[in-house]
């Protein structure tokens, strides 16, 4: 289901100018597998499977998106 929202709604939020730069990060309970497969084509910052672990995860968000620290950029 995921792979149908975000391959609708992708397209959109890169053809304008004033989204276009927004990093997309997906989380989905598909296997790490087919994630590799179904967004390949997408352009998408990340893609994190569960399970994760929450803790951990506003760390690797920053580290996606460049932050030297969390809550800052």
């Amino acid at each position: 289901m995921l792979l149908a929202y975000a391959s609708l709604f992708l397209p959109y939020l890169k053809a304008n100018p004033k989204t276009q730069a927004i990093p997309v990060i997906l989380v989905t309970a598909k296997s790490p597998e087919s994630v590799q497969e179904s967004f390949a084509g997408l352009e998408v910052a990340a893609v994190f499977t569960k399970p994760f672990r929450p803790l951990k995860l506003a760390m690797a968000i920053s580290e996606v998106l460049g932050w030297s620290e969390i809550g800052g950029a």
